[in-house]
């Protein structure tokens, strides 16, 4: 944002690349993270037990991570603005949220199986 402030010039692939960077290191992190109402994957299935959290957070920081790195291969890669913004935002869609979502119901409901057996 500085670089664009100072300069007035939109580099759309930088910016990825470097949103893609932090969306890696928040996946490092993300499966580091402890049950919270703040910040995470917070659906009432990861909220709702420690076990599911945990997991959910494992493979969503995982996730994140590879999507990461797939989104700064891309804004390297891929010269149209258009074609970059489509393909981040199908990324951001799967990969960051609606995946980690259903893995966190299906993580549920196999703890909440086995506790009732």
């Amino acid at each position: 944002m500085l670089y664009i402030t100072i300069t007035g010039i939109v580099n759309l692939r930088l910016m990825i690349g470097i949103i893609a960077v932090f969306f890696a290191l928040m996946g490092n992190y993300m499966q580091t993270l402890r049950p919270n109402y703040f910040f995470g994957i917070r659906s009432p299935w990861t909220l709702e037990n420690d076990e599911t959290w945990r997991k959910t957070h494992r493979f969503g920081g995982r996730l994140w991570m590879v999507g990461g790195i797939i989104g700064l291969v891309l804004s390297i890669l891929v010269t149209n603005n258009n074609s970059l913004l489509g393909i981040l935002f199908a990324i951001i869609v799967t990969v960051f949220v609606l995946l980690p979502f259903i893995y966190s119901y299906l993580e549920f409901r196999k703890i909440h199986k086995t506790n009732e057996n």
